[in-house]
């Protein structure tokens, strides 16, 4: 492979899952990710990838996916040079996702059968005492709050003598059964830094939306140009690249979709607190009624009294007009927000015309490589061969 190359972005699920299911390359990440030496990791389920609900979607529309969570089950070797297997829990989110999916996930692990081990006697059955410990990894496209300039965050767990407060050096199936440690990869707080290993893995995932990006060096790390090198085969594929681009559009359809769920939700809040406000008006009307029916049956010794009460009672009728006129008044603001919503579905089709743009401004970065390889000396073969270019394409480019 020659620089600079062409290489896929991992932030995408197809391009991701392409990498890890590279038996050499899974290693390398999960071991650069966990800081421990992974010497087999085996794809343990499915990976699962999930999107809007169905429901809360228009007929017309389909669910992009947002997050997507694979489990392997990994060989370990510890610092003592022994081996332990452990299961990883590794998810990646590109969108900001809700803490309750994160957890149902997490805990689908603990009550799978598949991670506990193997009866020593009787292979057919599985010994409930003795559960595989349990990592859990997240690689997020955006950063938490208050962690926004962290790259890498590790929680590891630490058995503490409360009365002496000194860290002891053991553990107990109990407590790896029970407990786990984590590790949370913030992509954005990554970009632009190459302290380590893992800093630099990271920045091999673009956060911007072009599905092939451009290397221009070796990483100078055998294991990293191993991810690069996988990175590069999968920019090769013709097939992937129609992938990536439908992954991109659904991505896009997510967010716009989700902005118009919560604007719906904004306004159904709204009307539901008009509604409480108009119920409670017709309430207080229904007890003044009752009321003004409790002083007509004592009209016959309060005449006078019972005219008075009437004429209140008029006032409040004329009251209940103008709260009836500013309910109108409420609907008409309804019908406003209606148009409203009109206008963003105009400003989303801008927004399709500007990704447009975007795109032509990614065929003008195509003309700018090969112009680039050309004043390096490359021959126009060899341009077709890096850029996956037909002849037809060279000869549009001055």
């Amino acid at each position: 492979m020659e620089y600079p190359a062409i290489i896929a972005n991992p932030i995408y699920d197809v391009v991701f899952k392409f990498l890890m299911q590279n038996p050499r390359v899974s290693c390398i990440i999960l071991s650069t990710l966990l800081d421990l030496e992974v010497i087999e990791a085996q794809l343990h389920t499915r990976e699962v990838a999930t999107g809007l609900p169905a429901a809360l979607l228009p007929h017309d529309k389909t669910a992009p996916i947002t997050l997507m969570r694979l489990d392997f089950k990994a060989i370990v070797r510890l610092s003592n040079q022994e081996h332990k297997v452990v299961i990883i829990e590794l998810q990646k989110a590109r969108t900001i996702e809700s803490l309750r999916r994160f957890r149902n996930y997490l805990g689908y692990q603990y009550i799978d059968e598949n991670n506990y081990e193997p009866h020593k006697t009787k292979p057919a059955q599985v010994d409930f005492e003795s559960p595989y410990p349990i990592v859990s990894v997240y690689l997020l496209g955006y950063t938490l709050e208050g962690f926004e300039d962290e790259p890498v965050i590790r929680i590891n767990r630490q058995v503490i003598s409360h009365y002496s407060k000194e860290v002891l050096r053991k553990t107990h199936r109990f407590i790896e059964a029970l407990t786990h440690d984590c590790v949370i990869a913030q992509i954005p707080a990554a970009r632009g830094k190459r302290r380590n290993k893992l800093e630099r893995l990271l920045n091999l995932f673009a956060i911007k939306e072009e599905s092939l990006q451009i290397i221009a060096a070796p990483e100078e790390d055998r294991d990293l140009d191993a991810v690069v090198e996988v990175l590069y085969r999968a920019a090769r594929d013709r097939e992937m690249q129609s992938i990536l681009r439908e992954e991109q559009a659904m991505v896009d359809e997510y967010v716009q979709t989700v902005k118009e769920l919560v604007e719906v939700k904004e306004n159904l809040e709204e009307t539901s607190k008009q509604l409480k406000e108009t119920e409670e008006q017709l309430k207080e009307a229904e007890e003044q009624l009752k009321e003004t029916e409790e002083q007509l049956k004592e009209a016959e010794e309060q005449l006078k009294e019972t005219e008075e009460q009437l004429k209140e009672t008029e006032e409040q009728l004329k009251e209940a007009e103008e709260q009836l006129k500013e309910t109108e008044e409420q609907l008409k603001e309804t019908e406003k927000r209606v148009e409203e919503e009109r206008r963003l579905r105009q400003q989303v089709e801008s927004e399709k015309k500007q990704i447009e743009q975007e795109r032509q401004q990614a065929r003008y970065a195509i003309t700018a490589s090969v112009k680039l390889m050309r004043e390096l000396g490359l021959d126009d073969e060899t341009i077709m061969q890096k850029l996956g270019l037909r002849q037809e394409d060279l000869q549009d480019i001055q």
